[in-house]
């Protein structure tokens, strides 16, 4: 196997790497920590990714409370 070969197989196995599920950062949080953030991003979301973070906690309250658990309000 020569070095563009290796390199290309490396380059592959690093780009699926990436590639994984986009996990839901909220789900893994007590009611207490979800409460906290789900609050920060009502009065702060500056960035690209806290909007993204910011939903994640908007959509983990909501299943929560499809559960009849109002950690958020």
């Amino acid at each position: 196997m020569g070095y563009q070969q290796i390199f290309a197989v490396f380059t592959l196995v690093i780009f699926l790497s990436g590639c994984e599920k986009n996990e839901n950062i909220a789900s893994d949080l007590s009611n207490l920590e979800l409460r906290t953030q789900w609050r920060q991003c009502l009065y702060d979301a500056s960035t690209q990714g806290d909007e993204k973070n910011c939903q994640q906690y908007q959509e983990e309250c909501e299943k929560r409370q499809d559960k009849d658990n109002f950690a958020c309000y």
